[in-house]
């Protein structure tokens, strides 16, 4: 409520939130089809049996292969969903107890990924997957990765993308009202959404009052 809303015509989908969505969907797609390449073809050599989505011969390599591409897609989901607390700032910046709603709903997610690969029934007949156990390492290493390349993209953002991501520092009205001493009623933002630069209004000298005395 700090921060003065967009205008209207910017819309939703500015280019800022296109270059967003390209980027760390990129980034989630290639991690995930990598950890499935890796397990598949290059440790099982490619074996991915016959009919394995029914009761098919052989399944065993690509059913982990699919285990740990639905492990590695999740849990950059869920890594994704805490980046996009905010556009610009830092995972570190900003604690996960600020939002425990949040920090609860990936922790539960988390948990259900887990027993959706573990459980019997659920693994073998619902999602045609099987237990995993050295193959962790690729989940594990695609979110490392992927949380150090989008911190590298923020910080892109903040410097060398701006003028092609069309981000303009949004000033909050905590700066104006208190730095320049003026109402936010007064404050009207500039065609790119930001707020305009203004100069400290003049502060009203004190009126020295002389009296006058009257002999009696």
């Amino acid at each position: 409520m700090r921060r003065p809303p967009d205008l209207k015509n910017r819309g939703v989908f500015s280019r800022e939130v296109r270059g967003d969505i390209l980027v760390y969907g990129v980034l989630i797609g290639g991690f995930t089809l990598a950890s499935f390449s890796i397990v598949l073809y290059g440790v099982y050599a490619g074996a991915i049996g016959q009919d394995c989505n029914e009761s098919g011969i052989n399944c065993w390599p690509v059913e982990r292969a699919r285990s740990t591409a639905f492990a590695t897609l999740a849990f950059l989901l869920l890594a994704n969903a805490i980046d996009c607390r905010h556009s610009t700032e830092y995972v570190w910046e900003r604690s996960l107890l600020q939002n425990r709603r949040l920090l609860f709903a990936v922790l539960g997610c988390a948990a259900t990924i887990v027993m959706g690969i573990y459980i019997p029934f659920v693994n073998s007949v619902i999602f045609r997957q099987a237990a995993i156990s050295w193959e962790w390492v690729c989940p594990a290493v695609s979110v490392i990765l992927y949380e150090a390349l989008v911190q590298v993209y923020k910080a892109m953002k903040k410097t060398c993308l701006q003028n092609l991501l069309g981000i303009a520092r949004i000033r909050t009205m905590d700066e104006i009202i208190t730095h320049h001493h003026r109402d936010a009623s007064e404050i009207v933002p500039n065609v790119d959404g930001s707020l305009p630069a203004l100069t400290p209004a003049p502060v009203a000298q004190p009126i020295l009052e002389t009296a006058t005395i009257t002999s009696v």
